[in-house]
């Protein structure tokens, strides 16, 4: 188990678990699915022309700024944020220590007995943290045409419509683009930085942003599939889930 204030290690079997369902419950329109695409939002922002504080990346995650969860406690809250800058960090530290070790979380799917592989989610992520100072992105020669096309195949309509002509073997082979991809455009920024170090994210960096108090529950959660606690007999997302 890794110290509290540990905040490099990588995530373990049952940490990105952990992080996944309380990913997969968030119920905000537009928030992050599940730890692929999370994976690729995260290595786009320690890849990127600008460190980006925790107070913007963090409303992307849930999904806007207008939206928080709810926690149960102030302990849920830094568990969380906890793992949340685990993983940030550790991707960062693999890209510049080891960037032959970096591999990109992809998800995987088994249709009639054979498996395919799913970066649709992770390319999503990805765009999502380019989004966040894209005017600084699109100085990065060939942004569009060369170094971002294979995560645009997988998020832009014309991509998509794309992808649907394509044999299964043209398909993989955009897909075998993402991972080296990746790691071109994490070069090409780190030889940008002046101090020619990748960033670190530690909450005592952003006070503001971490230390923040978060809204805590004083009442359980009731989870998104529960029955409503009104009483109505509906499940809690279809009654005053939507309020």
């Amino acid at each position: 188990m890794s110290h509290p204030n540990d905040l490099s290690s990588p995530l373990n079997d049952a940490e990105y678990h952990e992080l996944n369902t309380f990913l997969s419950d968030l119920d905000f329109d537009g928030a992050i699915l599940d730890v692929s695409e999370l994976d690729g939002f995260f290595t786009a922002i320690v890849s990127g022309p600008e460190m980006i504080v925790p107070s913007k990346w963090l409303e992307v995650i849930w999904g806007d700024k207008a939206n928080s969860p709810v926690w149960d406690s102030q302990e849920e809250f830094q568990r969380v944020f906890s793992l949340l800058m685990r993983h940030m960090n550790s991707t960062a530290d693999t890209l510049m220590d080891n960037p032959g070790g970096f591999e990109p979380c992809f998800m995987q799917r088994t249709v009639e007995g054979i498996n395919y592989t799913i970066v649709d989610e992770w390319c999503s992520g990805y765009m999502k943290g380019v989004a966040l100072c894209p005017d600084s992105w699109v100085e990065m020669p060939g942004a569009e045409v060369d170094l971002l096309a294979p995560m645009l195949m997988f998020t832009t309509e014309t991509g998509l419509k794309e992808l649907d002509g394509m044999e299964q073997q043209e398909i993989e082979f955009w897909q075998g683009q993402i991972e080296p991809t990746a790691r071109r455009i994490h070069a090409y920024w780190l030889a940008q930085r002046s101090t020619g170090v990748a960033p670190q994210f530690h909450p005592s960096m952003f006070p503001a942003a971490a230390n923040d108090e978060p809204f805590v529950r004083a009442t359980p959660k009731v989870g998104r599939n529960d029955p409503c606690p009104c009483g109505s007999g509906k499940k809690y997302k279809k009654c005053c889930g939507l309020h």
